[in-house]
């Protein structure tokens, strides 16, 4: 479906439901060159165990009205605004990366977000410089640095056989567009207001982590969530930085579990 947040129109993916504004809610956002397919597997399951999904494209990405927002704080705000414009009461805010910060300073600074889900992440997240540098000037390079370095390993049993689940991630980073992936890669690397939303922060906060994660060392994501007063970690001990493909039955579990918790029926 689609919203209109700040008078631009914003796609709203709710798993196969309608989003119920009275039920239990979930904002899910995506991680840098990504879109709301990033929670396939996630947004279905959640939608058809008793919670209102809204995996949010951000905007500037695909079937969102843009430009794309250059710092972590505005996508917060906008975040925030995104869950008064479903009508809802308040929602957990879950993300992935990028995402991930947004949800931790959308729960330390708005009334909104009723709790987070951070899923891949740190306090800080500085991007290599090649990677920027590779981006800002358009060039593919950048691409096959995040494939070397976004995935676990692969040892087959996934719950959707016969998927390139490397691939459908490749094609969607170049689908986004070089210039939308430096918005975020830069909003990421220029963030710094982690501690001071660690510090803050007294909702409820899962973390998410992959053991084998390359991109956000589990070390730097358990720091974080050693940071928080009440927060508690879960570690997915196949997953790489692509967790919620790569693990997507324990992500969604640990999600309704949480949302759950945070926001009674």
């Amino acid at each position: 479906m689609e919203i209109v947040v700040n008078g631009a129109k914003v796609y709203v993916h709710t798993g196969g439901r309608p989003f119920e504004p009275a039920q239990p809610a979930v904002v899910l956002v995506h991680g840098s060159g990504s879109d709301h397919t990033a929670w396939r597997y996630q947004s279905r399951y959640l939608a058809h165990h008793g919670v209102s999904v809204a995996a949010v494209d951000l905007p500037g990405h695909l079937r969102s009205e843009g430009p794309a927002l250059e710092t972590v704080e505005d996508l917060a705000a906008w975040t925030s605004a995104v869950i008064t414009g479903l009508g809802s009461r308040g929602a957990v805010v879950a993300g992935h990366s990028l995402g991930a910060l947004v949800a931790l300073e959308a729960a330390a600074r708005y009334d909104t977000a009723l709790g987070a889900v951070l899923i891949g992440v740190a306090a800080t997240m500085p991007v290599h410089p090649e990677m920027l540098a590779s981006a800002a000037e358009g060039t593919t390079h950048v691409l096959s640095l995040m494939r070397a370095w976004s995935h676990g390993a692969h040892a087959g049993g996934h719950p959707d056989p016969g998927r390139w689940l490397m691939g459908e991630t490749w094609t969607l980073q170049e689908a986004v567009g070089l210039d939308v992936l430096h918005a975020d890669l830069a909003a990421c690397h220029a963030y710094a207001g982690g501690v001071d939303a660690m510090a803050t922060i007294t909702k409820p906060v899962l973390v998410i982590a992959g053991r084998r994660d390359r991109m956000v060392q589990l070390r730097a994501s358990r720091a974080l969530a050693e940071g928080i007063q009440g927060a508690r970690l879960e570690v997915l001990e196949g997953a790489g930085h692509q967790q919620l493909i790569e693990d997507p039955v324990a992500v969604s579990t640990h999600i309704a579990q949480f949302v759950r918790e945070c926001v009674p029926a």
